[in-house]
C-alpha cells in the first residue's frame, strides 16, 4: 500500500519534535512533575506504578509504558491545606482534570483512572475525570467513578478508543458519561452506569446540546434509567452497538427528538411507547487492535453494499468544514490512505503493515468517508497511538 508507506514519510515532515519526560522509579516521581514542566506536544512516558491524580493544562500526551498497570487515583496529600478548613473547596477536590485551549489536544493512553475515594475536609470526595475545552483522547483506558459521573466533558471533543467508562455506586446519580455542547467519537468502548443511594441509577451516556457517533460500543443504563439519553439539540450516529436499560420496563434509548439515526443495533428490550431513533444506514468500523510496530494493524469496515470507501489519514483530531458529508468529519489536514470497494454484504478489510521505524510517539487516526450518493457518511475515527 503505497500511501501508507508515504505515511511515514510525511510523518517525518509534519510531526513536530517531540520533548520525552519519564516518570517512575529512576525518574519524575508523579505524572504531576512531568506535567509542571512539560510543553505543548510533550510525551510523558509512565512506568507501572501507582500515581496521584492530575491537573492538565497544556496539550500533551501521557502513555503508559507495558509491563504492568498505570493507575492514577485521587491522593489527599496534593489538595491544597486549606480545603480541609473550607467546605466549598473540599467540594471541589476529586478529579483528574483537562483544562486546555480549544486548539490544543490531551492523549491519554493505556492509563487506569481509579474510581478511589478519601475525606477531605470531613467530605468524602470521588475520583473522576472531566474535561474542558480542547480534544481529549482516550485511547485503551479505564475510568472509573464512585458517586457521580465517571467522565465529564464539556465544549470538548471527545475520542474513546479501546475504552471502558464504569460509574460505580454511590450517592449522586451514577453516571458513565456527561458530555455537554462536545462531539463524542467512540469506537470499540463500554460506558456502564451504576446504582445510587436512592435506588435510581445513571445513564450510560448522556448528550446535551452534543453530537455522538460511535461503532462497536455498549452502553448501559443503571437500574431504571436508560442507556443513551439525549436532548432535542443533540445529535446521533451510531452503528453496531448494544444498548442496555435498567429494567424491562425502561427504554433503552431516551432521545425523544434528538437528531440522527441508528443501524444493526441490539436493544436489551423495546417496551410499548419506547420511540428509538430512526433507522438507516450508518458506516460502522471494528478496531480489532492497536496500531503496533513491526505488525499487522487490520480495521473492518460497514459499507453498502458495493459501495466505495476512501480512507484519509492524518496525525491530529479537528473539525473540518465539509459539506458533502452528513457527520463531522475530524481529519484537519486528510492524507489519502486507501480507496476500498466493499463486497455484496456491504464489508471491507482495511489492512496495514505497520513498519519497525515509525519515528517518535505519534498518533495515525484514519477517515473512511463511503456511500453511494449524498450526503457522504463518515465513521469515527480508527486508529491512534502508534505503540
Amino acid at each position: 500500500m503505497r500511501a501508507a508507506v508515504a505515511l511515514l514519510a510525511i510523518a517525518a515532515l509534519q510531526l513536530p519534535a517531540q520533548s520525552i519526560h519519564l516518570v517512575g522509579p529512576g525518574a519524575l516521581p508523579q505524572i504531576r512533575d512531568a506535567l509542571a514542566i512539560a510543553s505543548s506536544g510533550d510525551v510523558i512516558l509512565v512506568q507501572p506504578g501507582t500515581y496521584a491524580h492530575v491537573e492538565i493544562t497544556t496539550g500533551v500526551t501521557i502513555r503508559g509504558l507495558p509491563g504492568g498497570r498505570v493507575d492514577i487515583e485521587f491522593d489527599p496529600a496534593f489538595v491544597p491545606p486549606a480545603c480541609a478548613q473550607n467546605i466549598f473547596c473540599a467540594a471541589q477536590q476529586g478529579p483528574s482534570d483537562i483544562d486546555i485551549q480549544p486548539h490544543e489536544t490531551v492523549t491519554l493512553v493505556d492509563l487506569n483512572f481509579v474510581g478511589n475515594t478519601a475525606l477531605v475536609g470531613g467530605i468524602t470526595v470521588s475520583h473522576r475525570l472531566q474535561a474542558d475545552r480542547g480534544t481529549v483522547v482516550l485511547d485503551g483506558c479505564s475510568v472509573r467513578c464512585a458517586g457521580t459521573s465517571g467522565l465529564r466533558v464539556a465544549d470538548c471533543t471527545l475520542v474513546c478508543r479501546d475504552t471502558e467508562v464504569l460509574a460505580m455506586p454511590g450517592t449522586f446519580l451514577p453516571f458513565a458519561l456527561t458530555a455537554a455542547d462536545s462531539h463524542v467519537l467512540a469506537t470499540n468502548s463500554t460506558f456502564t452506569a451504576a446504582l445510587s443511594s436512592t435506588n435510581f441509577g445513571g445513564v450510560g451516556i448522556q448528550l446535551i446540546r452534543s453530537t455522538l457517533q460511535a461503532s462497536r460500543v455498549t452502553a448501559t443504563g443503571g437500574p431504571f434509567a436508560a442507556a443513551l439519553a439525549a436532548d432535542t439539540a443533540s445529535a446521533i450516529w451510531v452503528s453496531d452497538s448494544s444498548f442496555v436499560s435498567g429494567a424491562p420496563s425502561v427504554c433503552p434509548l431516551a432521545v425523544g427528538g434528538a437528531a440522527g439515526r441508528y443501524d444493526r443495533c441490539t436493544f436489551n428490550t423495546i417496551p410499548a411507547g419506547c420511540t428509538l431513533l430512526p433507522t438507516g444506514f450508518v458506516a460502522g468500523v471494528d478496531q480489532l487492535l492497536p496500531i503496533v510496530r513491526s505488525s499487522v494493524w487490520i480495521a473492518v469496515l460497514t459499507a453498502e453494499p458495493n459501495a466505495p470507501i476512501g480512507v484519509f489519514a492524518s496525525f491530529g483530531l479537528a473539525e473540518r468544514p465539509e459539506p458533502l458529508v452528513e457527520q463531522p468529519l475530524f481529519a484537519p489536514l486528510p492524507i489519502p490512505f486507501a480507496l476500498l470497494l466493499a463486497d455484496a454484504f456491504g464489508s471491507a478489510t482495511l489492512a496495514w503493515n505497520v513498519p519497525a521505524a515509525v519515528p517518535g510517539h505519534p498518533s495515525v487516526w484514519l477517515h473512511a468517508v463511503t456511500g453511494t450518493g449524498l450526503p457522504l457518511q463518515t465513521t469515527p475515527p480508527i486508529g491512534g497511538a502508534v505503540r
